[in-house]
């Protein structure tokens, strides 16, 4: 099961939580399961998809945050510069990690055209 949450989430610690959370969901409802290994693998999936999804919105609030820092930081320093620069290309970097689907959701969104 450790091997089938893991390819979900990207640490070892919340792969461990899942299922851990998903063996006890599953142990209260014991009564009304009929099939023990299908309910408690769909636990483990559903509780690993909530928490891919819940990883992408907090990527997207820090993203979102410090693309609002540099936005106040222009036209201050070369430091500044520099660091919106970095936040720039941090933010390209969670794009492209972004399946199709998602990137299309982000261009819809009416994200600035340098971010996809």
């Amino acid at each position: 099961m450790h091997r089938y949450i893991r390819r979900f989430v990207q640490s070892n610690e919340t792969t461990k939580e899942i299922v851990q959370e998903a063996f006890l969901r599953t142990y209260r409802e014991l009564d009304s399961v009929k099939a023990f290994k299908a309910f408690l693998f769909s636990t483990a999936r559903n509780l690993a998809v909530n928490e891919y999804h819940h990883r992408q919105i907090v990527e997207t609030d820090r993203l979102r945050h410090a693309g609002d820092s540099a936005t106040q930081a222009e036209g201050q320093s070369p430091e500044a510069e520099l660091l919106k620069d970095e936040w720039n290309r941090l933010i390209q970097e969670a794009v492209d990690r972004l399946p199709p689907q998602c990137r299309a959701a982000l261009a819809l969104a009416r994200v600035p055209p340098m971010f996809l």
